[in-house]
């Protein structure tokens, strides 16, 4: 199978994705939390605005960036990994 075409068909799987398939996609780090974003869809939109307002509501101070490679959207909270584990455990 080529590249191009493996790639295709991953962007055709996670375009299936919505919001809450999603939440599965966020994964604790170092930095905060983290999704990987690069192949897009249309749940990309919902699920950071719902992360977002979730840190919001809860007083969680964040900011986003991208990842380096432009893979990963990251939302930099600066606690400590077991920190950010609770905060993704209650989301």
């Amino acid at each position: 199978m080529s590249k191009d075409k493996l790639k295709s068909q991953v962007v055709a799987n996670f375009a299936k994705f919505d919001a809450d398939m999603a939440r599965l996609g966020f994964y604790e780090t170092n930095y905060g939390i983290g999704i990987f974003t690069v192949y897009g869809g249309a749940w990309i939109k919902e699920s950071l605005a719902s992360m977002s307002d979730y840190l919001t509501r809860h007083g969680i101070p964040y900011r986003n960036e991208l990842s380096d490679a432009g893979w990963v959207t990251r939302f930099v909270i600066g606690l400590d990994k077991p920190a950010h584990s609770n905060i993704l455990g209650g989301y």
